[in-house]
């Protein structure tokens, strides 16, 4: 008897190759699937602008990247005895504004080279709620603390978001005509919106998503959202505070996106590397003794094997750092 509704992976006519580089950016699912590209080592970009939740946002910074352009001077805010800037996360904030901007305008240089030659761009949408901060006008890809009534909320407009995008990626094709984007929406529920509006947030993200999908050959949809609410419909796969996932979820959407996008020699790759990092984060009770070091010595000779594929050169420094010199 089957007691789960399993969607299988999916049929996709563009594969990710090991030598493939990924841009991510979006919520904290973009980190988290960008971490995971990193340890499998592909040549990743992890949300180099911090957390940002709303597409509205994210086309933002992404235009800024593409155009050369920096955040408006209204943008810049001091809150808390540090400036920050309403368009970026809270890590690039600094003791002067001039400091924020120089930090900005090095992201903003470093994603432009980057967009030229990459071959993903993984964006995962949050919400669709934005916030326009009273002040200037300005609408924020973070609050930085600042008081909720000095914003008003409201909801994207789809058309807004159809508008937006289309101009996009037109402009990241024109720079890079190779680059697949690959969308996302966050499976973390914004349960501060009420569970009535995050679902309100969430459908009006899938549509927009879908709609991309539907116009764009370079476009491509990818259901984590779908596998953690229907799939993985269990309280067992969330964090203690019943919203975020857990590591667990996270480990099966991957394995999942990996068979779903990734060619045959990739998925065997990955494979094998697993094999290798679980090795490395064995925990022996004697380093010294004649067993353990040929366990090491077995490792670096299975690790060698990957030396024509990626930079194995971190994983053989800690290897060789532990087999003690007999000479």
């Amino acid at each position: 008897m089957l007691l789960r509704t399993i969607l299988p992976p999916l049929e996709t006519k563009s594969k990710i190759d090991l030598a493939d580089n990924f841009l991510t950016l979006g919520s904290c699912f973009s980190s988290s699937i960008g971490s995971l590209l990193q340890s499998n080592k592909f040549r990743t970009m992890v949300n180099p602008f911090g957390t940002m939740y709303d597409p509205l946002s994210i086309a933002r910074i992404l235009n800024h990247a593409l155009d050369g352009t920096l955040p408006s001077e209204n943008s810049y805010v001091k809150t808390n005895g540090t400036y920050a800037n309403l368009h970026t996360h809270s890590s690039f904030s600094a003791l002067s504004q001039g400091e924020v901007k120089l930090k900005i305008q090095g992201t903003l240089a470093t994603v432009a080279d980057f967009l030229r030659q990459t071959d993903w761009l993984l964006i995962t949408f949050g919400t669709s709620w934005i916030y326009q901060y009273k002040e200037t006008g300005e609408w924020v890809a973070n609050c930085h603390k600042i008081p909720a009534n000095q914003f008003t909320k409201s909801l994207c407009d789809l058309t807004t978001l159809n508008t937006t995008y289309n101009e996009l990626i037109k402009k990241a094709t024109i720079l890079n005509p190779d680059i697949k984007i690959l969308i996302t929406v966050s499976p973390v529920r914004h349960i501060k919106d009420t569970l009535p509006k995050n679902n309100l947030s969430k459908s009006l993200l899938r549509l927009f998503a879908d709609n991309l999908e539907s116009n764009y050959n370079n476009v491509f949809y990818y259901p984590a959202f779908e596998i953690l609410m229907d799939d993985l419909r269990d309280y067992r796969f969330y964090k203690t505070d019943m919203i975020h996932p857990t590591d667990q979820a996270v480990s099966y959407i991957w394995d999942h996106f990996i068979k779903s996008f990734a060619n045959i020699k990739t998925q065997e790759f990955i494979d094998g590397w697993q094999k290798i990092k679980m090795a490395l984060q064995h925990k022996p009770f004697h380093p010294q003794s004649a067993k353990h070091q040929q366990f090491l010595q077995q490792l670096l000779i299975r690790l060698q094997q990957f030396n024509n594929l990626v930079d194995i050169g971190p994983e053989k420094t800690m290897i060789e750092s532990q087999i003690l010199n007999n000479n």
